[in-house]
């Protein structure tokens, strides 16, 4: 459930992609899409249950995760500081646990509370969030 990855960004102005490059001392940090356990079509047999990360401190600048096509974005706080999640949206045909149930695995293993969740984009809106 927690993985996450200490990096840095750079943009590339020729593809016009954000990329990131695994960096022990980087000042963001990814935290992974890992899918939605075993689909109709086989594949794994593990449940979803989302990501997150490890508690926040004051050298990570910014967090980043994706793919986002429905998921929701949970912020933890407590047992030693605030951490993000990456909440999996079950789909059709798949093993992954309910965005409630990844949210009470991740308050029952970290010792944190959830303190805001956001759904950044849904096919049902098919538009991004935008503040």
């Amino acid at each position: 459930m927690e993985q996450f990855y200490r990096v840095d960004a750079t943009w590339d102005a020729q593809t016009g992609r954000l990329r990131f490059v695994l960096d022990p001392q980087g000042d963001g940090l990814w935290s992974p899409y890992l899918g939605n356990g075993a689909g109709a079509g086989g594949g794994t047999t593990a449940k979803g249950w989302g990501t997150s990360s490890c508690a926040l401190d004051n050298t990570v600048e910014w967090v980043a995760t994706g793919r986002i096509s429905g998921c929701h974005i949970g912020f933890f706080d407590g047992a030693g500081g605030t951490r993000i999640a990456h909440l999996i949206t079950p789909g059709d045909g798949y093993t992954a646990a309910s965005v409630e149930g990844q949210i009470d695995a991740i308050e029952q293993a970290t010792g944190s509370t959830l303190v805001h969740r956001e759904q950044p984009w849904s096919v049902e809106r098919r538009t991004p969030l935008t503040r």
